[in-house]
């Protein structure tokens, strides 16, 4: 006997054994989990590297493949990569030795360009000044990032 139930996409069977069907509410937080990452997460944007990692456990989700407690072990091994730079070349590493550092300072005027809205300064959450480095140094309208002691998703 098998238990069937859909999300907005597929529908998936949960096998049942007089009544009892195992894995129900695990699968069923992974999928609720999934969908709260794509919703809210991913749509803001990430390093261009973890791109592919990020869409592969989408994918791994919307068909139902991960429970909850590999869910949960993939997104934390996905954050880890993400909060300790793990996905920088050694080129990138390297980008911030084109830059002057000046502690407590701001440039007047000179924001961190939005990427995706029209707005004219944004926060990007960077991994280590390597990092912002990086990202500013391919972005031609981008001529210095501030580093603030502030934490994001990542709680890294």
């Amino acid at each position: 006997m098998f238990l069937f139930f859909s999300s907005p996409l597929p529908v998936f069977a949960v096998p049942c054994d007089r009544g009892l069907c195992r894995g129900y509410n695990s699968l069923l937080n992974s999928i609720y989990a999934s969908h709260h990452f794509m919703r809210l997460l991913i749509p803001y944007g990430g390093p261009a590297a973890l791109e592919k990692a990020s869409l592969h456990l989408v994918d791994q989700q919307v068909q139902g493949k991960l429970d909850s407690d590999h869910l949960h072990y993939a997104i934390e091994a996905l954050v880890h990569n993400y909060s300790v730079g793990g996905y920088l070349t050694n080129k990138e590493k390297q980008e911030i030795q084109n830059f002057v550092v000046f502690h407590g300072s701001t440039v007047e005027g000179e924001d961190f360009p939005c990427l995706k809205t029209d707005g004219s300064n944004c926060i990007q959450s960077v991994s280590s000044p390597s990092e912002g480095a990086s990202l500013c140094s391919k972005l031609p309208t981008c001529s210095a990032f501030i580093l603030m002691d502030q934490w994001v998703w990542t709680v890294y």
